[in-house]
C-alpha cells in the first residue's frame, strides 16, 4: 500500500514535468485622452476621458513532436481597464493552433489578414505607441481586418525571402457566399525591407437583403434594400506594397501605398492611399511619426483626406513605459475618413466621424506588459 501511494505521490510531481508547456501574458494599456470632432454637425463633440487602448491577456504554448515537429497555439482576449463603454472581448483577439518545421508553419484559427501582418513583416517604421494615434496609420491599410474561420501558411525563410498564403472560409448563408484568398511576399535583409501583400474578398449571393464581402467596416459593402436582389461576382480587393530602410541602429523609415477596389453590384469603386513613417529608439525613449493620404473614391468626389500622427514613450522599467500620443485629421468635404481609434470614438452612444470632420486626439498613458 506504501508502495502505491509513493508511486502515486510520484506521478504527480512528474506528469507536469513532461506536459506541454503554457505561458501566461498580456499588457494593461490605459490613457487619459483628449477628443475633438469638428465639422459645425450634430456629431461635434470635445471631452477628455480615461480610456482602455486594448489592454490584454493570452496564453500560449508549444508542444513538441516526432519528426522534429512541433505545435503552437495561442488564446488572447480583449480586457478592458476602468471603462464600461465597449464591449468584453473574450476570444476576441488573435487565436489559433498550428504546426511548424523545417517546411515553414500552418496555423488556423482567428488572426489579422496579411494586410495587418506586413507592417510588422515588411514596414515596421510604420508604428504607433497607443489607440489614440492608431487610426492614423491604419487609414493607410483600409481593408486589413482580424478574419474568422481562417487558415495560413508562412514558409520558412530562404536566403532572405518570406511568403505567407492563407483562405479564408468566409460565410455560406442563404444570402451570402463570401470566401477569401490572401498572399504576401518580402526580402529581408539588414538594411531594408521590401513585400507586397494582396487580399481577394469575394460574395457569390444572388439574393437578400445584405450582403458583405468582407466583414471589416472598412470594405465599403452596405445594405441593399429590402428584397433587392444582387448580382452574383461581388468582390473586394486590395494591394499594398511597402518598403522599410534601417540605415542606422534602431532607426526605421517607412513607405507604403495600397490600392483597394470594390464590387457591389453594378458599381465599382477604386481608391488609392499612401504614407510614410519612422521610429527611432535611444536609450529609454522612443519617437515614431505618421502621415497618411487617403486619396478620393473615383465614385464620390472629395471623399479623401490626410493625417498626422506622433508619439512618444519613456521606458520606466523593462516592462512598464509612459506613452504620449498626438493625432490629428483633415477630411474632404465628402469624407468621413480617420477615426483615430475605437477609443476615440466610443462612448455610451457611438459616434460617427461626419463628412469633412476634422477630428484631434491626445493621450498620455501607462502601459506594463507581463
Amino acid at each position: 500500500m506504501k508502495k502505491i501511494i509513493a508511486l502515486a505521490i510520484a506521478s504527480a510531481f512528474v506528469a507536469p514535468a513532461v506536459m506541454a508547456e503554457v505561458t501566461i501574458y498580456g499588457s494593461i494599456r490605459t490613457a487619459v485622452e483628449y477628443s475633438k470632432i469638428s465639422s459645425a454637425g450634430a456629431n461635434d463633440l470635445s471631452r477628455v476621458r480615461f480610456v482602455d487602448e486594448s489592454s490584454r491577456i493570452g496564453f500560449k504554448g508549444t508542444d513538441k513532436l516526432d519528426s522534429g515537429l512541433e505545435t503552437f497555439w495561442q488564446i488572447e482576449n480583449k480586457i478592458r481597464i476602468g471603462t464600461g463603454d465597449q464591449a468584453t472581448g473574450w476570444l476576441e483577439r488573435n487565436n489559433w493552433v498550428g504546426v511548424r518545421g523545417a517546411f515553414g508553419e500552418v496555423k488556423g484559427g482567428k488572426f489579422d489578414d496579411v494586410l495587418d501582418q506586413s507592417n510588422g513583416d515588411f514596414f515596421p517604421g510604420i508604428t504607433n505607441y497607443g489607440d489614440t494615434s492608431d487610426g492614423v496609420g491604419s487609414m493607410i491599410r483600409p481593408a486589413k481586418q482580424r478574419i474568422n474561420n481562417i487558415v495560413e501558411y508562412t514558409s520558412p525563410n530562404i536566403a532572405g525571402f518570406n511568403g505567407k498564403v492563407a483562405y479564408d472560409f468566409g460565410t455560406k448563408t442563404t444570402t451570402a457566399n463570401y470566401y477569401g484568398v490572401q498572399a504576401s511576399a518580402w526580402y529581408q535583409s539588414d538594411l531594408f525591407r521590401l513585400g507586397a501583400a494582396y487580399k481577394r474578398n469575394t460574395d457569390n449571393a444572388t439574393s437578400g437583403t445584405y450582403t458583405k464581402v468582407d466583414s471589416a467596416s472598412a470594405s465599403g459593402f452596405t445594405t441593399s434594400g429590402a428584397g433587392a436582389n444582387i448580382a452574383d461576382g461581388n468582390y473586394y480587393k486590395s494591394l499594398q506594397i511597402g518598403a522599410n530602410v534601417t540605415p542606422i541602429a534602431n532607426l526605421n523609415i517607412a513607405a507604403v501605398w495600397n490600392t483597394t477596389k470594390s464590387k457591389l453590384g453594378a458599381t465599382a469603386t477604386r481608391q488609392n492611399v499612401w504614407g510614410f513613417g519612422a521610429e527611432y529608439v535611444v536609450g529609454k525613449n522612443g519617437f515614431n511619426g505618421t502621415f497618411s493620404k487617403v486619396g478620393a473614391k473615383d465614385t464620390t468626389a472629395n471623399s479623401g483626406a490626410w493625417g498626422v500622427e506622433a508619439g512618444y514613450k519613456y521606458m520606466l522599467s523593462k516592462q512598464t513605459q509612459v506613452n504620449v500620443n498626438l493625432a490629428y485629421v483633415k477630411n474632404q468635404s465628402a469624407g468621413s475618413n480617420g477615426n483615430p481609434s475605437t477609443a476615440f470614438t466610443a462612448s455610451p452612444a457611438a459616434v460617427t466621424v461626419p463628412a469633412g470632420a476634422k477630428t484631434v486626439a491626445a493621450a498620455v498613458g501607462l502601459r506594463t506588459d507581463f
